[in-house]
């Protein structure tokens, strides 16, 4: 009898294990789980959900749990189901998946608009001609995802866009249509998602190479923001009740890989490149650690995120930074490390409507102190909207956002003559970034970014869209973008300003640039005198077919004025279509 109530104990205990779900799915950024979570909050006059991404599926249950189900609308059950279904645990070991996607690329201009930045569906939203994807759950808390795309590369050479982008006026993904038929046109930098997770109930730990965003911004975030093609992370978030706590480190090559000094001051490798047989050296990270919380009945969210890039060229680690708690800012580490603090606050006063604000916080200048470190700060201020109609929903942004022009540039942290300045050639400890990217099968190209805005500073931007989605079937939307950008960019030197001697104090969009030879890439750019003034009107739509088959389409009016920052540069204006099918096997 013994025997029998044993095992009766034993199956009662055994058989939750046995058909318990692994939860540890990381949903990448261009999901539509994120718009439709985003739908929900807003539509029940909830703060946002968490915006710090992407999200396990653990963490969308946990997020679906604070939702009240029985409040909700049909459309809204609609989402909050398809939410839920999307993040369901398969009932098997792992998965192939082969998505074969055929685009077209038609545009206006070959003359002005050649370069993968210059598309306003670049190269980030560009998909790839098949995506090879293995996916596996081989235990309860674990989950792994690997992603090879057959794609073509971004670069040809250093800063040498491919013919993708538009030096004829119609191009297409097909690997050997209208793109030339060399072996070395391939992307042999993938695959750009590939990681291990393994987590619980209400944490996870992400350990590869993926996306990330911090923020709630549309045109971008200040600290850490998608538009990097990945990152080398390693990522720790614990979520309970109203609380979140993220820590992510993520990994990328030292400068000094690609701004080797040659013979002379000004003699240095300005097209960052290298070769696969360099040996890699010196550690460049970013570490941040982020908290958010919810209050008053959940419709209103308050977050702060602190974070260091660290670099050290002879692989010191200061192993006081790895601490989950600790206040960076008080590590006082200025020739290792260079820390940013940003805040996000955002309130639902009614159901439908959001509104969000976000401040990052890299230098603060006292008023009227000479010989200061310049102003670099980041403002943003939008409202989100929400609205079921018919069988779908509405929804539409407004989003300003003012960067200083010295945010996320800064020197060495070396003291020369008792002023620290950014002399040519030197890289700076800033926030600055490279991946990257293999062209003509063995050379190595470092291309940099901006690890946070994608605009980074000195930009004025207004950002509009309006659009319309019926759940699982179709969706068609519109965006106006507008920037007023000054004469820096992620090449400026950084410099103290105020005071005899030294660069004026400036504010965004500026009108010429710090004088002498002070741009790591650009000679010439003491002789910008001018911003330049970005509009570009977007629409876009996408059609499921099936469970198999989608059809897509975007078409960008983009009109420039003062492209390069000077005044007598003539406008230039292009129209880009960009048409698409995608096929699931």
């Amino acid at each position: 009898m013994k025997k029998w109530i044993v095992l009766l104990a034993l199956c009662i205990v055994g058989i939750p294990l046995l058909f318990a779900g692994n939860l540890q799915k990381i949903h990448p950024l261009s999901s539509p789980i994120y718009e439709l979570i985003d739908f929900l909050y807003i539509s029940q006059g909830l703060a946002l959900p968490s915006t710090s991404r992407p999200y396990s599926s653990a963490e969308v249950y946990h997020l679906l749990d604070r939702i009240n189900y029985g409040n909700l609308s049909k459309i809204e059950r609609e989402a909050y189901d398809s939410i839920r279904k999307e993040a369901q645990p398969p009932a098997k070991v792992f998965s192939f998946s082969f998505p074969l996607s055929l685009e077209a690329y038609i545009h206006t201009n070959i003359d002005d608009f050649t370069k993968p930045e210059d598309w306003t569906r670049g190269y980030e939203e560009r998909r790839p001609l098949v995506d090879i994807i293995l996916e596996t759950w081989p235990g309860d808390g674990v989950y792994g995802f690997t992603s090879y795309p057959i794609v073509g590369t971004k670069f040809t050479g250093p800063y040498q866009a491919s013919d993708l982008y538009g030096t004829t006026a119609f191009q297409s993904n097909l690997r050997f249509f209208g793109f030339g038929k060399e072996y070395n046109a391939s992307d042999w930098g993938v695959p750009y998602r590939a990681f291990a997770s393994l987590g619980g109930s209400t944490w996870n730990i992400t350990i590869g190479r993926e996306k990330a965003a911090w923020g709630p911004g549309v045109s971008g975030n200040f600290m850490i923001d998608e538009h990097l093609t990945y990152h080398n992370l390693g990522r720790y978030t614990a979520f309970k009740d109203a609380f979140k706590y993220t820590l992510l480190l993520s990994f990328f090559p030292h400068p000094s890989l690609y701004y080797t000094k040659g013979e002379g001051p000004e003699s240095f490798n300005k097209n960052h490149t290298s070769s696969h047989n360099i040996l890699i050296d010196g550690i460049n990270m970013f570490i941040g650690h982020r908290l958010e919380w919810r209050f008053f009945r959940d419709s209103m969210g308050f977050v702060i995120s602190e974070s260091i890039m660290y670099q050290s060229k002879e692989n010191y680690l200061d192993l006081s930074i790895l601490s989950p708690t600790m206040v960076f800012h008080n590590l006082y580490i200025r020739q290792n490390a260079n820390s940013i603090l940003a805040f996000e606050f955002d309130y639902s006063p009614m159901k439908h409507l959001n509104i969000y604000t976000q401040i990052a916080i890299d230098e603060f200048a006292l008023p009227g102190e000479e010989n200061g470190y310049p102003s670099a700060m980041a403002y943003m201020l939008g409202v989100k909207g929400t609205l079921p109609q018919k069988d779908g929903y509405l929804f539409g942004s407004l989003e300003g956002v003012y960067t200083d022009p010295y945010l996320y540039l800064r020197d060495d942290g070396n003291l020369a003559d008792g002023v620290v300045n950014q002399g040519i050639g030197e890289y700076g400890i800033n926030w600055i970034v490279a991946i990257k990217r293999l062209y003509s099968n063995s050379s190595i190209f470092y291309e940099e970014d901006f690890i946070g805005y994608p605009h980074g500073g000195d930009a004025v931007v207004l950002n509009a869209n309006l659009g319309y989605r019926k759940i699982g079937r179709w969706n068609a939307g519109g965006n106006l973008f507008l920037m007023w950008h000054g004469t820096f960019d992620k090449w400026t030197l950084w410099s103290v300003v105020g005071g005899a001697g030294n660069e004026p104090v400036v504010t965004a969009p500026t009108t010429s640039h710090p004088g002498g030879n002070k741009n790591n890439r650009d000679s010439n750019a003491k002789d910008r005198d001018s911003a330049s003034l970005t509009f570009a009107l977007s629409a876009y739509g996408s059609y499921t077919c099936n469970q198999h088959l989608e059809l897509f389409g975007q078409i960008d009016l983009v009109h420039i004025r003062h492209a390069d920052h000077y005044r007598t540069t003539a406008p230039i204006t292009d129209l880009q279509t960009s048409l698409g099918v995608t096929w699931r096997f």
